[in-house]
């Protein structure tokens, strides 16, 4: 599954940007303890923008790519 993947994706921007993911993660850990609520919306939007992505891309890999767009030149 694509799982491992997201998360070596994920460890790769925490490398790369190290003040943004300790910027995000204290944002995301205020949340958590002062506005349960707020952070559990956040999630379930992340981990629904991420199944999203997954059906795009299943569907971009079936061989849609191959065919020519109507009404494009």
């Amino acid at each position: 599954m694509a799982f491992d993947k997201l998360i070596s994706d994920s460890l790769n921007y925490i490398h790369a940007n190290p003040a943004g993911s300790v910027a995000a993660g204290v944002i995301l850990l205020f949340l958590l303890f002062k506005r349960p609520k707020i952070f559990l919306i956040l999630l379930l939007i992340g981990l629904a923008a991420t199944g999203v992505f997954q059906i795009f891309a299943k569907l971009s890999g079936a061989g849609l790519g191959d065919k020519k767009l109507p009404f494009i030149n």
